[in-house]
């Protein structure tokens, strides 16, 4: 199989993308499976993945902004049908 199966350097390539496993955190609830500490009145169970959001929003706008740049290698066929 090809190493370069997708096409696009910027699938493999980039290291931003591994900021994007910071939101799958919230999918590790023994982390934050807890009644303690309590923020107004609401376990920590329930006020940590609602924190996660705003991280998620954020790790997601930051590596796009991060790769945007980056152009994906194009193919030689597709070029050449491009042409057509």
């Amino acid at each position: 199989m090809p190493s370069d199966v997708f096409g696009h350097s910027a699938l493999r390539g980039s290291s931003w993308n591994l900021v994007l496993l910071v939101p799958l955190l919230v999918l590790v609830t023994p982390l934050y499976n807890s009644d303690e500490p309590r923020l107004y009145g609401f376990p920590l169970f329930y006020w940590l993945p609602l924190l996660f959001i705003p991280l998620s929003v954020t790790c997601v706008a930051l590596v796009y902004r991060k790769t945007k740049n980056i152009c994906p290698s194009v193919e030689p066929d597709s070029m050449q049908r491009a042409q057509r």
